[in-house]
């Protein structure tokens, strides 16, 4: 069955019916909310529409479309210890711990946690500043609204300890003198 017209239908109803028919027409509406299909320039407006409170063009490509990607599971947990952390990785930020007041060792005060970013996470570079700025935004914006943090950056150094022996050959005299008695 290709129409909706009853087995009644008139000539001229059959003719019109005809007359309107609208071929199917190629739709791309459906790449426009496909973050890997949809064109460069309409991102910041998928964004958007996925509500992504944080949106940087200076942001190469690829990160924008991951963050697209990561848009609804990062609504989901917003507000989470988990939450915290995939913003960061989403940044390309390094690797990062998290510990939370009641896990701290003695307990720290109540709804606080730290944030130990370790610096050899980004291929041994230094993150600049406005990487660490980006960090920063996106925990105060994804964190549970009562908690308060603290940002420690951590930066390992290996090396070895080498001992050197060293001997030096010293010859001493004692001399004794007294004075002549008179």
């Amino acid at each position: 069955m290709t129409q909706l017209l009853p087995p009644n239908a008139t000539n001229l109803e059959k003719a019109l019916a005809a007359a309107v028919q609208i071929p199917a027409l190629p739709s791309t509406m459906r790449n426009l909310w496909n973050p890997d299909l949809c064109p460069v320039a309409l991102l910041p407006w998928l964004a958007w529409a996925l509500s992504i409170d944080n949106w940087n063009p200076d942001w190469s490509v690829e990160v924008r479309r991951e963050r697209i990607r990561q848009a609804i599971a990062l609504q989901r947990i917003k507000g989470t210890r988990q939450s915290v952390a995939d913003a960061i990785a989403v940044l390309g930020g390094p690797d990062v711990d998290i510990v939370e007041w009641f896990e701290a060792d003695p307990p720290a005060p109540a709804y606080t946690f730290a944030l130990s970013l370790d610096l050899e996470g980004l291929d041994g570079a230094p993150p600049t500043g406005s990487h660490l700025a980006a960090i920063l935004r996106e925990t105060v914006r994804t964190k549970p609204v009562r908690a308060h943090f603290d940002l420690t950056q951590k930066h390992r150094t290996t090396g070895g300890i080498g001992f050197i022996a060293a001997a030096r050959l010293t010859a001493y005299t004692r001399l004794t003198m007294e004075a002549p008695a008179e």
